[in-house]
């Protein structure tokens, strides 16, 4: 498949990025759903924050970008988009680490009104797509699949339910 190896292709002429963050985009061209995904994506998450740990990494906001734009991106692919029911637990984990993200750059003073301008469509994307398979699987569609408790709590799932309106 490698959409998002052309996306960071694409991307990379622009801005250095990191590996780590490299692999989380990467992530959405394997074939893996449901909680096999989000063990990827989880542990590729983990070793991005520890790799931005020890190296101090002076191109985070570049990499949150990219990561925005790789998850953005991967919606607007059919046959990436094809996976969203099976992989909407993972949307929604990113979508709460970008969140978490950009409290860090603010709190470092760093620039952070790139990330802000795309963490809306990226919310908009990933709630368009949750309403649209929604109603096309009659309410059936999409469910969460992983249980652990933690983790759906750090998602907050209650949250993200109440912050969709046109359902």
């Amino acid at each position: 498949m490698d959409v998002m190896k052309k996306h960071h292709h694409k991307y990379h002429g622009k801005d250095k990025l990191t590996e780590p963050a490299v692999l989380i985009c990467q992530a959405f061209d394997e074939g893996s759903e449901g909680v096999l995904f989000y063990d990827t994506v989880l542990v590729r998450f983990e070793h991005f924050d520890n790799a931005n740990h020890i190296q101090k990494n002076k191109v985070f906001s570049n990499d949150v970008e990219f990561i925005i734009d790789g998850a953005v991106h991967s919606l607007t692919i059919s046959e990436l988009f094809k996976k969203f029911p099976g992989r909407i637990d993972s949307y929604l984990y990113i979508y709460r680490r970008i969140e978490e993200y950009l409290q860090i750059v603010k709190q470092s003073s760093l620039i952070a009104w790139g990330i802000e301008n795309k963490i809306k469509p990226l919310k908009e994307k990933v709630f368009d797509s949750l309403e649209k398979i929604f109603v096309e699987h009659r309410g059936l569609q999409p469910n969460i699949l992983i249980e652990n408790k933690d983790q759906l709590t750090k998602i907050n799932i209650a949250e993200h339910l109440r912050s969709m309106t046109k359902v």
